[in-house]
């Protein structure tokens, strides 16, 4: 007589590839209460920080320390140019800080200040099906997608930066590209 064994290695549980149901006591996961307006909202990333500190320790060694040493003739063109790098990187970085990149409905609808619905995984798989959020609760582009650090839709989403703090889509894409000059990866 043949004997089955259910080896543990093959059982459910260990296949699963979503989350377990979460008792209503537990609050070992939880998502966040608010969405973030932009990059200024609290918390923030310590890798914001970092980047500030690091723009600062740039600014005052290069024009503090390396352009004084240079030969008089060179001191004021290299004023000049660094001076502009260094602002047009902080206008940059400021900007993709500042911009909210949310989907246009999403903006049009959003109380930011009002705490967001939890997503039922019982009544649908994901939180974006047939281009309806059912987080933010509206309509949203093809390629927009929630993001769980923001806590919204972000219209033409590429990734959700720790330097900026931010999410980044479409407005504020190009400004992105320009404020990585120092922080090439993300």
């Amino acid at each position: 007589m043949l004997q089955v064994v259910k080896m543990s290695c093959f059982d459910r549980s260990l296949r699963q590839t979503e989350p377990e149901e979460i008792d209503a006591r537990s609050n070992s996961v939880s998502s966040p209460q608010h969405s973030r307006v932009n990059g200024w909202s609290l918390p923030l990333h310590l890798f914001q920080l970092i980047a500030w500190l690091l723009y600062s320790y740039l600014a005052i060694v290069g024009f503090g320390i390396y352009i004084p040493l240079l030969p008089h003739g060179w001191k004021y063109a290299a004023y000049a140019t660094i001076g502009l790098v260094f602002v047009c990187h902080l206008i940059a970085h400021l900007v993709a800080i500042t911009i909210d990149p949310a989907e246009p409905n999403v903006l049009a609808k959003k109380n930011y200040n009002l705490p967001m619905p939890v997503f039922d995984k019982k009544k649908h798989k994901h939180v974006i099906q047939n281009l309806h959020c059912y987080l933010c609760e509206v309509s949203v582009g093809h390629k927009a997608k929630h993001c769980s650090a923001c806590n919204k839709c972000i219209a033409d989403f590429d990734h959700h930066c720790k330097w900026l703090n931010n999410c980044v889509g479409r407005k504020n894409y190009c400004n992105h590209l320009q404020s990585h000059i120092p922080f090439p990866c993300c």
